[in-house]
C-alpha cells in the first residue's frame, strides 16, 4: 500500500510539472471520466521508484516486472521470512509442510480458545440429559464433536460459547456494527488492540 502511494504521487506530480491539471469533480456512477486519466495510467507504467518492496516497474500492461517479495510470518520474536514469491515461479517457500504444521501446533500449545457457535441443530445443540451439566458438556453436535478432535490433535484447550443474540451476525447499517457471532469477534478483537496495541495483531 505504501508503494502505491508512493508511486501515485509521483506520477501525478510528475504529470503536473510537464503539463496542468484541473481536477474535476465526478460521479462515481456517472459517465463521465478524468481527461487526465489515461496520461496518468501511462505515465505510472513508464515511471520507476524505490519503494519498501524493492524497484517498483510495469510492463506495458501494468502488470508489475523484475519483482521479488519475502513470505513473512509473525512469530513470537517478531516477523520471520518463512519464503520468497516471484511473479514467473510463485511462491518457494524455506519451510517444509510439516515444519509448517509443527509451528502450528507448537502456537496453539496449552493455550485456551473461545469457540463461538449458535445453537443450530445437528451442529450445536444443548445436550438432552437429566443431569446437570456445566461448560463445554452442556453442548452435544456435530460441530462440538468436531472441535474436540481437533484440539485433541493440536492440544489446545477451548471454552465454547454461545453468541448472545443467537445469530450468525449481520451489519446493522443504522448503529454500524455487526450483531451475532461476527460482532462479538470483532469486539474481541477491538479489546486486543486496546489492551496490546495494533502491532501484536497476527
Amino acid at each position: 500500500m505504501y508503494d502505491a502511494v508512493q508511486l501515485f504521487a509521483k506520477a501525478l506530480d510528475d504529470l503536473d510539472r510537464s503539463r496542468h491539471i484541473d481536477v474535476t469533480p465526478l460521479e462515481c456512477d456517472g459517465d463521465s471520466t478524468w481527461v487526465h486519466g489515461n496520461s496518468l495510467v501511462n505515465y505510472m507504467k513508464w515511471v520507476q521508484v524505490n519503494g519498501l518492496t524493492g524497484l517498483i516497474k510495469f510492463d506495458t500492461e501494468g502488470f508489475r516486472r523484475d519483482v521479488t517479495l519475502d513470505i513473512v510470518e509473525l512469530t513470537k520474536e517478531g516477523l520471520s521470512r518463512v519464503g520468497r514469491w516471484d511473479p514467473s515461479s510463485g511462491a518457494n517457500y524455506s519451510r517444509t509442510y510439516s515444519e509448517v504444521q509443527q509451528g502450528i501446533v507448537e502456537s496453539l500449545q496449552n493455550k485456551t480458545l473461545v469457540i463461538t457457535s449458535i445453537l443450530a441443530s445437528p451442529y450445536t445443540m444443548l445436550r438432552e440429559t437429566s443431569e446437570q451439566m456445566t461448560g463445554n458438556d452442556r453442548y452435544e453436535g456435530f460441530c462440538v464433536d468436531l472441535i474436540h478432535e481437533i484440539s485433541e490433535i493440536l492440544g489446545f484447550n477451548y471454552t465454547l460459547k454461545i453468541a448472545d443474540d443467537g445469530q450468525h451476525g449481520k451489519f446493522d447499517k443504522n448503529l454500524g456494527r455487526w450483531n451475532g457471532m461476527i460482532g462479538e469477534l470483532l469486539d474481541q478483537v477491538r479489546r486486543y488492540h486496546e489492551q496490546f496495541g495494533s502491532s501484536h495483531t497476527a
